[in-house]
């Protein structure tokens, strides 16, 4: 039972991979940066055929998104980063998913650089999971810009694990 329903959502992961970036996805727009900050609140259901970004910043290298079942809720801050050192915006996120069986996309220049390409299925969850996921888009290189930490252990490359990070070119995973 357990390979079929890997096979299912690497089926699934191929499905968007192939579709592309062109796919409809939900919350694909960030809103206006404006001085002090936007934080807000968010928290729903998500739907097994509608990508729910929870890093969706069009400026960061890097783009999260969940495809699968199960609820979230969400604490979102956009602070307006100075001028002079860029155009956009900070992001840190915190995200609750519960329930959650899917998989965690990630896409963008930095996806390509170390997967091989966008968007990639970076981690599969095949039983209901409780995880806690942080992102974070700005000027400190040296912050994770996505933290993952869950209550059971997902499929890193086929690898079972309970916490990834990434941070520069660098994955931290450990089980």
């Amino acid at each position: 039972m357990k390979s079929h329903a890997v096979t299912a959502l690497l089926a699934l992961a191929l499905a968007v991979a192939v579709t592309g970036p062109g796919t409809a996805r939900a919350a694909a727009t960030p809103p206006a940066c404006n001085p002090p900050a936007n934080v807000f609140d968010v928290a729903g259901t998500l739907a097994p055929t509608t990508p729910f970004f929870i890093l969706s910043n069009p400026s960061s290298p890097l783009r999260a998104f969940l495809l699968g079942t199960g609820t979230f809720q969400g604490h979102v801050i956009w602070q307006p980063i100075t001028a002079a050192l860029s155009d956009g915006c900070h992001e840190n996120s915190r995200f609750i998913v519960e329930g959650f069986t899917g998989i965690v996309f990630v896409e963008g220049p930095l996806a390509t650089t170390l997967f091989g390409h966008s968007p990639f299925p970076l981690l599969v969850v095949t039983q209901p999971t409780t995880a806690s996921l942080q992102v974070h888009f700005g000027n400190e290189p040296s912050k994770p810009v996505l933290t993952f930490r869950s209550n059971r252990p997902v499929l890193l490359l086929g690898q079972p694990v309970q916490f990834v990070q990434i941070v520069g070119l660098e994955i931290i995973a450990t089980h």
